[in-house]
């Protein structure tokens, strides 16, 4: 207070002047060239608007937006505020369901808002919670789960009315529930379901061509827990396993902090969140999907790299592995970096091998069920035009006929067993897929012949 005191009238006077020109300055650069000069205001302007747009997505966002915006087992604001909604809703939806109100518009949304509790409360909330605490987690999992099932069970026309291609897919939704049940070893039936919920697909095609088409491939927090995907993960780990082995090759990990340091290509934030990662792999975190723990997939990992096989490649590999270590760290809803969980982590740092290493099996990509039932589809499509277009003139017309007579039924049910048997010959090509996934896709797909 003295000091302002001390600044003479006209000198107060002149300070005032200068404030307002370099306001009426900054708000004629901003107009002119919608950019605002680097300085403390830029700073200040850029943090308040970064900090609006966050409250706005936790206030404003649906359920499943925020949900697809969680990192691992992460447990923060994001899916605080996820799960409240999705709750909220579900409360709903049931109060609905129980006084026979749900409408068709809204069973999506039902299925949706219960799976992705569960989802929430199975991955960001059991995962961090003592073991006592854990079992009533999951039995709460098992609750909205079973909703999330009952709903496509009796109404699948309705259910599959999916408005948002970011919403999960109801076959994925199947499959996450009962690979769920039978962790927990829970007895479980979905076969009935899944044959409703092809019969509703196939009515809302309306013909082979939109049947088989691609369809959407969303990016779930939790793809690294689907079943293809752990699968491939396994056969492929335990294939590096085997080479190092027999190859008697062992490299110390250790060597990955010198090498990181020494990358001038790399930031001091970029080293920072890749040294973040090879600590927590070295404190050991078990992986049951993979039977090992985080240290002995970064050893066996390292040694690959370093095997004679992979000589002629190794610097790319190495690029490849330090690139898994930094995007192992996620931006969470308050802009931190965070961890991805263990698996997701061990899946990162194995798939870094992924089309680089010079063994074809280990260098092969990792498929999510989706991605794998997109390849199997379109090569089903394929598959029966090409039956079709093999067979005689007779039958092809038969097939494309509105006809009912006994010799033309004959005739389509004939070329139809062909496509059939010819659609089950495609597993053949995938002789390391798990064969659950293989036989059910595989089923999706004869569907609609």
């Amino acid at each position: 207070m003295p000091m302002i005191d001390a600044i003479s009238p006209t000198s107060k006077i002149l300070l005032s002047v200068i404030i307002i020109l370099v306001i009426i300055w900054l708000l004629y650069m901003i107009i002119k060239t919608k950019y605002i000069p680097d300085g403390s205001f830029r700073d200040t302007y850029e943090n308040m608007i970064i900090s609006a747009h966050r409250k706005y997505d936790h206030i404003f966002q649906n359920p499943n937006t925020l949900y697809n915006n969680t990192i691992g087992y992460e447990n923060d604001k994001i899916v605080e505020m996820a799960l409240k909604k999705s709750i909220r809703q579900e409360k709903l939806h049931t109060r609905n369901e129980n006084k026979n109100r749900l409408s068709h518009k809204h069973v999506n949304d039902a299925v949706t808002s219960a799976f992705i509790t569960g989802n929430l409360l199975r991955y960001n909330v059991a995962e961090n919670t003592n073991p006592n605490t854990r079992d009533t987690i999951l039995n709460n999992v098992n609750q909205y789960y079973n909703r999330a099932l009952n709903r496509i069970h009796n109404n699948p026309g309705a259910a599959i009315v999916e408005r948002d291609t970011n919403r999960p897919r109801l076959e994925h939704i199947i499959n996450t529930i009962s690979e769920f049940y039978t962790e927990r070893n829970i007895p479980i039936d979905v076969s009935e379901t899944r044959n409703r919920l092809r019969k509703a697909r196939i009515i809302e095609a309306g013909n082979a061509d939109t049947y088989f088409s691609p369809k959407h491939i969303r990016s779930d927090p939790q793809n690294v827990h689907d079943s293809n995907v752990t699968s491939d993960i396994y056969k492929k780990f335990t294939n590096i396993k085997l080479k190092n082995l027999s190859e008697n090759k062992f490299s110390d990990p250790n060597e990955l902090f010198s090498v990181i340091k020494n990358d001038s290509s790399l930031s001091n934030e970029q080293k920072s969140r890749a040294n973040k990662t090879l600590d927590y792999l070295f404190k050991g975190h078990p992986i049951t999907s993979l039977h090992s723990d985080g240290t002995e997939v970064l050893s066996n990992i390292w040694a690959r790299i370093n095997s004679s096989e992979n000589e002629p490649v190794k610097e790319q590999l190495t690029k490849s592995l330090i690139d898994s270590l930094i995007n192992s760290n996620e931006k969470n809803s308050s802009g931190e970096y965070k961890l991805v969980c263990t698996t997701g982590v061990c899946s990162r740092v194995i798939d870094s091998l992924t089309l680089l290493d010079t063994d074809s099996d280990i260098s092969s990509p990792i498929k999510n069920t989706e991605i794998l039932r997109n390849e199997i589809f379109s090569k089903a499509h394929k598959v029966m035009k090409d039956t079709i277009s093999a067979a005689s003139a007779d039958y092809q017309q038969a097939y494309n006929s509105t006809k009912t007579d006994p010799d033309t039924l004959d005739k389509i049910s004939k070329l139809e067993i062909r496509i059939l048997n010819n659609i089950d010959s495609i597993r053949l090509e995938y002789p390391n897929t798990n064969s659950d996934i293989l036989n059910t896709i595989i089923d999706d797909a004869k569907a609609g012949i």
